[in-house]
């Protein structure tokens, strides 16, 4: 009798990833940004070595989209993202924190240009002021997108007059998402809310 591969023997003993689910489904701003942190960190503290995120957002606060961008990048744990409907504006920067991000087959991306905030003092100062906040943040979300995105110059000259929007395949050809796929927690497993 022939012996087994011993590569067959310990296949099944290779220890798989200890993985953790959760969901964000929400505007990004301080308090969210701070939840989803605390999410990802209470996962890295209870042994995680993965995080698989369903991510829903319209968008949010320009800071705060980009330090869940870093926090996320830097995570001591892995974090997989999904875009399951729409991921809009600053979430967008967040979403591509993340090492692996998925988009479902019908999902959608968009990005604009930053928008003042509706509390903008209407003075002289005030606008000019707003206006050194919105060059500040237009370079610096531009950077990111620059730094994951092959857009043509055409895609990058429509991003920069108005909103710009991609489909799940295009997300994929461009570098927004990494692979087409669905957030699908396993049967019995619990599913935390993280915003």
């Amino acid at each position: 009798m022939e012996a087994p591969d011993p590569s067959l023997l310990t296949k099944d003993l290779a220890p798989q990833p200890k993985e953790a689910y959760g969901f964000f489904f929400s505007e990004i701003n301080q308090t969210t940004g701070q939840r989803l942190m605390d999410g990802i960190s209470a996962a890295s503290r209870d042994h995680y070595d993965r995080i698989h995120i369903l991510f829903q957002s319209t968008g949010g606060t320009v800071g705060d989209g980009i330090s869940l961008y870093n926090f996320i990048r830097n995570a001591p744990l892995e974090v997989f993202l999904y875009n399951t409907g729409t991921v809009c504006s600053v979430a967008t920067i967040a979403y591509l924190g993340a090492p692996k991000r998925f988009v479902s087959q019908h999902a959608t991306f968009m990005i604009h240009r930053s928008k003042p905030a509706a509390h903008t003092i209407p003075t002289y100062e005030g606008l000019k002021a707003a206006v050194k906040s919105l060059e500040m943040d237009d370079k610096r979300t531009e950077a990111i997108l620059k730094r994951h995105l092959q857009m043509d110059d055409q895609d990058w000259s429509a991003f920069r007059q108005s909103d710009f929007w991609f489909s799940a395949s295009e997300a994929v050809k461009n570098g927004m998402a990494t692979d087409i796929g669905d957030f699908s927690a396993p049967r019995g497993v619990m599913v935390y809310t993280l915003c």
